[in-house]
């Protein structure tokens, strides 16, 4: 018998002890007649613990590569098997509903790599379940969510499809490699065009803030919830100003 190739399962000193009757091997003992060898006993080897599989595993971001995500620009409903890389450009307060159809909860946020955005959302116990865990600015290695056509009244992302986090739904933090996913992406809008678009579409204006009002606390009359609002004045290279209104959870302190 011949030996071509040999593969070590482990070492001498993880084994601890020798197995058979190994013969040190010279020429002159291979001209030497045989001698018999005592067959080693038997060992039963203990059997292996049975792993029983959990009902949501999580991705092993050090096995993951490049090579094995996919970009966020090829995404689409008709693919079902795929990981994406992708870093959190922000994410919403968890927000509340309750209508004749129940109540519940949710949070959306904004995800991106070097292909495109895309916008996500979680429900009710996902919600609960992921909420904590994503942080803005980190990159994570999500898979196992629903595509659907994108709501275009609530996102400016420039992307025909939006994801719906559900139980299946897989999230884990890329700890290698993150620098190669982009930060926010941003489509500026100069001011003077704002009034050619339509109303209620969303969109990317930069400035600077030439003029910001007090806070002003108002109640809504439909929830009687309080609320927040602030007058900011911005104005841009094209020397036109224009008024924005930000709104409560975040409408700036003093001075900002």
């Amino acid at each position: 018998m011949i030996l071509l190739e040999i593969t070590i399962l482990a070492p001498g000193s993880e084994v601890g002890k020798k197995l058979g009757n190994p013969q040190t091997w010279t020429e002159d003992s291979a001209h030497a007649p045989a001698q018999a060898i005592t067959p080693a006993p038997q060992v039963n080897p203990r059997p292996a613990p049975i792993v029983k599989p959990t009902s949501n595993p999580q991705l092993d971001s050090s096995m993951l590569s490049s090579q094995m995500t996919h970009p966020i620009a090829s995404l689409s409903p008709y693919q079902n098997k795929w990981v994406i890389k992708a870093r959190v450009m922000n994410k919403s307060a968890i927000r509340t509903w309750s209508n004749a159809q129940g109540e519940g909860k949710l949070f959306s946020m904004d995800l991106c790599d070097d292909s495109g955005e895309i916008r996500a959302t979680a429900f009710k116990n996902e919600c609960d379940k992921f909420y904590d865990m994503i942080e803005v600015d980190k990159v994570y290695y999500i898979s196992r969510c629903i595509l659907k056509p994108a709501n275009k009244q609530f996102t400016s992302l420039k992307n025909d499809y939006e994801m719906t986090f559900t139980a299946d739904t897989v999230v884990s933090e890329c700890v290698e490699d993150a620098s190669t996913v982009p930060s926010v992406k941003f489509d500026f809008v100069p001011i003077s065009e704002i009034a050619n678009r339509s109303p209620d579409s969303l969109l990317d204006m930069i400035g600077v803030c030439k003029s910001a009002a007090d806070v002003q606390e108002l109640t809504a009359k439909s929830t009687g919830k309080l609320l927040k609002k602030r007058e900011v004045t911005l104005v841009d290279s094209s020397r036109l100003p224009t008024h924005w209104r930000p709104w409560s959870p975040r409408p700036g302190r003093g001075g900002q």
